[in-house]
C-alpha cells in the first residue's frame, strides 16, 4: 500500500510539474486561459490495525487541469470590445468626411462660394465689362466644380464602406463556421471522457474576434446522454423580430460536416443602404421575410451608421446646391434612384412629384404610394417622364432697379408673389398687359437665383438660369454631384431693364447692373435650410434660416461634433476595455512569479515521495536479508 501511495504522490506532483510548463510556455499565446492542477484525496479503505479497524489513507489524486476563466469578464470584454469596434469605424468615417469637406480652407466650398459673390458684385460695378462677366463664370464653374468634386468623393467613401461592410459580413460568417465546428470538437472530447481546454481556448479567441464584428449573446447547456456529459453551445444576434440562433447547440453535430449541422443562419447584404439579413444557412439572399441586424454595435454597425452618415451628408450638400440655384422644375428623361431611407427626408421631402400626364403635383411619399413604386435593393426609381418641382432657395428680395417683365416671364413666373412700394401683395397673373415695369424697392418673394436671372436681361436677350444639373442627370434635379453651369458669359443678365436694339431685339439697357449688385448682396441673403443638427432623421420640420454660408458653416459644425462625440467614445471604450483586459489577466493570465513557487512545491512533493519509496526500499531489503 505504501508504494502506491507514493507512487501517486509522484504522479501528481509530475502532474504538476507538466501543468506549471505548459502554462510559462503559453503566457504570451493570445487567448491562452492558465491551468491548475485540481488534487484531491483518495478514499480510505478500511483495514484493521492492532484488532481494531480503521480508515487507510491512499495518497493523492489528480481529478482534473482546471482552466482558469470568468465568464462574466469574458462576456463584459466582447460587449465593450463590439462598442469600441463600432465607434472606431464611425470615428475613421468622419475624419475622412472632414477630410473631404475640407472646411474651413482656400480650396473648400466656402471659399468658392465667397469668390462667386465677390464675382457678381465687380460686375455690378461694370456690368459693360466682358471680363467681368467671364470672372462670374468662371467663379461659378470653380464653384459647381468644387461641389461635384465633393460629392464623388463622399460617393467613393460610401462606396467604399459598402465594400468594408460586405467584408466585414463575410468574415462574421467564417468565424460563425469556425465557432460551430470547434463547439462540436468540444462536445465530442467531452463525450470521450477527456477535458478540451485547448479547443475551449481556441473558442474564446474566436469570440473574441467575433465580437469586433458584432455583439451577440451565447449559452452553454450542459447534457448526459449514456452517463456521458457535454455541452451544447448555442450563439444568437439581435435582429428586427428578436433574437435569432445562429449556432444551435441541441444540433450538436459529433461527426462535425461541412458545413456544421448546428450552424443554422447566416448573414447576407440586403441594400446598398447596408441592411444586413439574417437568413437559412441554405439561403444566399434575403428575402422580405427574414429578419434584419439590428441594433448589434461592432464594426457592422459601424459600419451602417458611416454609410447613413455619409449619406446624410451627401443630402446636405444637395440642400445647398439647391438653395444655391433656386426654386425650380425638370422633367426626367431616365429613371431617377432614391434610397427608400431618406424618402422623408431633405431635400426629397421639398420636392413635389407630378406623374407623367398627371396634373396633381404630389409628395415622394405620397408619389410613391399612388404610383405603386415598390422598394428594390433599398431604393425606389422614380419613372422617367416626371415631373419634379424643387422648392429650397427661394428668397425674399427687394428690386434695386426698375424690372421690365416680358409676357413670357408673366406666364413662367404667374405665381410669383411680388409687392410694389407702397402697394399690397399680389402676383405676375394679376397683370394682363405685358410687358410690365415694375419699380425699384418692388419685394419678390420666394425666388432664386436662377429666376431672378431670368428676369433680368443680357446682351443677348432675355436671362438665361445659370445653374442645371449636368447632362448626363437625365433630368433629375440640381445636386452636389450634377450641378454644372448652363450658360456662356453674353447670355449672363447683370440687369433688370431692357430696351430694344438696332435689329429689334430685346435685350438689356448698357450700363445696367442692378440685378448683378442684387445677386452679389445675395452673400448674406436670408433663406430657411432644414437643420443639419436634425440628423439623417431630420422631417424638415425643423429649420435654420441664414445664408448659404452660414448654413454651410451648420454642416460643418454638426460635422466637427460628431467628430468630437466619436473621438470620446473610442477614448473611453479604450480606457474601459484595457481596465476589463486586465482585470481578465489577473485572472486568467500567467504569473511567472507564481508559476515558479508552484514548480518549487511539486518539486518538493516529488523529492518527499521518491524519499518515501526509497524508505520502503531499504525496508524490504532489509526484511529479505533477515529472511
Amino acid at each position: 500500500m505504501g508504494l502506491q501511495t507514493a507512487l501517486r504522490g509522484l504522479e501528481v506532483s509530475q502532474a504538476g510539474v507538466a501543468t506549471v510548463s505548459h502554462n510559462v510556455d503559453n503566457a504570451d499565446t493570445p487567448g491562452y486561459a492558465r491551468e491548475v492542477v485540481d488534487i484531491s484525496e483518495m478514499p480510505s479503505i478500511p483495514q484493521y490495525l492492532g484488532g481494531n479497524l480503521s480508515a487507510l489513507g491512499q495518497g493523492a489524486q489528480v481529478t482534473q487541469i482546471q482552466r482558469i476563466q470568468s465568464d462574466f469578464l469574458s462576456n463584459q470584454y466582447r460587449v465593450q470590445n463590439a462598442v469600441l469596434n463600432q465607434a472606431n469605424v464611425v470615428q475613421s468615417t468622419l475624419n475622412e468626411v472632414s477630410g473631404i469637406l475640407d472646411e474651413p480652407s482656400s480650396t473648400g466650398i466656402s471659399n468658392a462660394l465667397t469668390q462667386f459673390y465677390q464675382a457678381w458684385d465687380t460686375l455690378g460695378s461694370n456690368p459693360s465689362d466682358l471680363s467681368a462677366r467671364t470672372s462670374v463664370i468662371d467663379a461659378a464653374q470653380t464653384l459647381t466644380q468644387v461641389m461635384n468634386q465633393t460629392a464623388n468623393q463622399l460617393n467613393q467613401l460610401r462606396s467604399n464602406l459598402q465594400s468594408s461592410l460586405a467584408s466585414a459580413v463575410n468574415q462574421v460568417n467564417s468565424l460563425l463556421d469556425q465557432i460551430a465546428s470547434v463547439s462540436n470538437e468540444i462536445a465530442k472530447m467531452q463525450q470521450l471522457g477527456e477535458q478540451p481546454n485547448s479547443l475551449l481556448d481556441q473558442r474564446d479567441a474566436l469570440l473574441n474576434q467575433l465580437s469586433q464584428y458584432t455583439s451577440f449573446q451565447t449559452q452553454i447547456q450542459t447534457v448526459t446522454q449514456g452517463g456521458v456529459s457535454y455541452d451544447q453551445f448555442s450563439l444568437t444576434l439581435t435582429g428586427s423580430a428578436g433574437p435569432v440562433t445562429m449556432i444551435d447547440g441541441m444540433k450538436t453535430d459529433f461527426s462535425n460536416g461541412d458545413p456544421p449541422a448546428n450552424l443554422v443562419h447566416h448573414l447576407v447584404i440586403a441594400s446598398d443602404t447596408g441592411d444586413v439579413s439574417i437568413v437559412p444557412i441554405t439561403s444566399d439572399s434575403a428575402s422580405s421575410s427574414d429578419s434584419v441586424l439590428a441594433g448589434q454595435g461592432g464594426q457592422i454597425q459601424g459600419y451602417q451608421d458611416s454609410i447613413a452618415d455619409v449619406q446624410t451628408y451627401q443630402s446636405d450638400l444637395d440642400v445647398f446646391a439647391q438653395s444655391l440655384a433656386g426654386p425650380g422644375t425638370t422633367v426626367l428623361t431616365s429613371g431617377w434612384t432614391i434610397p427608400a431611407s431618406l424618402v422623408n427626408s431633405p431635400p426629397y421631402n421639398k420636392m413635389e412629384f407630378t406623374p407623367s400626364g398627371g396634373t396633381k403635383p404630389l409628395s415622394l411619399q405620397d408619389f410613391i404610394t399612388n404610383e405603386g413604386l415598390v422598394e428594390t435593393n433599398g431604393s425606389y426609381t422614380i419613372p422617367a417622364g416626371t415631373k419634379i418641382a424643387t422648392s429650397l432657395g427661394g428668397m425674399t428680395v427687394t428690386l434695386l432697379g426698375p424690372l421690365t417683365v416680358s409676357s413670357a416671364t408673366l406666364s413662367n413666373f404667374g405665381n410669383m408673389t411680388i409687392q410694389v412700394p407702397g402697394g399690397e401683395p399680389t402676383t405676375f397673373s394679376d397683370y394682363v398687359n405685358s410687358p410690365v415695369s415694375l419699380p425699384a424697392g418692388t419685394v419678390l418673394q420666394n425666388v432664386g437665383l436662377n429666376q431672378l436671372l431670368t428676369l433680368g436681361y443680357s446682351e443677348n436677350g432675355q436671362g438665361k438660369p445659370l445653374f442645371t444639373s449636368s447632362a448626363t442627370a437625365g433630368g433629375q434635379p440640381i445636386t452636389a454631384a450634377n450641378i454644372t453651369v448652363a450658360i456662356q458669359p453674353s447670355d449672363l443678365a447683370a440687369g433688370t431693364t431692357s430696351q430694344t436694339d438696332s435689329s429689334g431685339n430685346t435685350v438689356a439697357v448698357s450700363g445696367d447692373g442692378t440685378l448683378a449688385t442684387l445677386i452679389g448682396n445675395m452673400a448674406n441673403q436670408q433663406m430657411q435650410f432644414p437643420n443639419p443638427s436634425s440628423g439623417s432623421s431630420a422631417t424638415g420640420s425643423e429649420t435654420l434660416t441664414g445664408s448659404l454660408s452660414s448654413y454651410l458653416t451648420a454642416v460643418v459644425g454638426q460635422l466637427g461634433l460628431q467628430s468630437q462625440q466619436a473621438s470620446n467614445t473610442v477614448n473611453v471604450q479604450t480606457s474601459l476595455l484595457q481596465q476589463i483586459s486586465n482585470q481578465q489577466q489577473s485572472v486568467s493570465g500567467v504569473s511567472m512569479d507564481e508559476e515558479m513557487t508552484n514548480l518549487i512545491s511539486y518539486q518538493q512533493a516529488y523529492n518527499a515521495s521518491a524519499e518515501i519509496i526509497s524508505a520502503i526500499n531499504a525496508m524490504l531489503t532489509q526484511l529479505m536479508q533477515n529472511v
